[in-house]
């Protein structure tokens, strides 16, 4: 296992790029423009500059293992193993999973950062179910130390025992990694399926505060 792609190089994908390179891998980085892969070299670029002078790593050695491609059926031909964190909206993961699935190599696990969504509906966009999992960080991926790994319904012992491995061999500036194994696909998982109810119950006290005209303040 030595070759990382990440997909999506948002707030969460550069993050979970960054632990790739600090844990070893060579990473290649897809995004739709340049401009963000750009913008996601810089903050990496940052960030293991202040690690170098902690001499925590070398950040020139470190960014020698990484690369960037806008095209992502060619990031993925030597893959070993992908990471998805594009935008929640499922008919966009699951024409991630599918390229992916066509153009990676057959060993390769690819894993969704979704935070909610089925990795049993992700993954039905592939023909490798049983090497679809998910892998929610929590953010800053560099910072928190909690990883959820989700089983889909199809997804293989070996799979999910890969996604343990790999999670924990990503460095967390805080401490050693937690990892949650998730064993049925189920929304939100675990951390957030327990925050829901608390969060729409807030929402709805707020609503009926607003509605009795009662001042945000208050």
């Amino acid at each position: 296992m030595k070759n990382v792609v990440v997909i999506g190089v948002g707030l969460m994908g550069t993050g979970i790029a960054q632990v790739s390179l600090m844990a070893g891998y060579n990473v290649t980085m897809v995004d739709l423009t340049q401009d963000i892969l750009n913008k996601a070299v810089t903050n990496i670029t940052t960030g293991l500059n202040k690690l170098e002078t902690k001499g925590v790593l070398k950040a020139l050695d470190t960014l020698s293992r990484l690369k960037t491609d806008l095209d992502p059926a060619s990031a993925v031909k030597e893959a070993d193993y992908i990471i998805e964190a594009v935008v929640e909206d499922m008919d966009v993961k699951k024409k991630i999973f599918s390229i992916c699935d066509k153009n990676a190599p057959a060993h390769a696990i690819i894993a969704s950062n979704t935070s909610t969504m089925s990795i049993t509906e992700i993954s039905a966009a592939t023909n490798r179910q049983d090497k679809c999992i998910g892998m929610h960080f929590f953010n800053p991926a560099p910072l928190m130390r909690l990883i959820e790994v989700i089983a889909g319904e199809q997804t293989s012992e070996e799979s999910i025992e890969i996604g343990v491995k790999v999670s924990e061999s990503l460095p967390c500036l805080r401490g050693d990694r937690y990892i949650a194994k998730v064993l049925k696909d189920r929304p939100g998982f675990i951390v957030n399926r327990l925050n829901s109810p608390g969060g729409i119950y807030m929402n709805y006290l707020l609503d009926t505060c607003l509605e009795k005209g009662i001042p945000f303040e208050s």
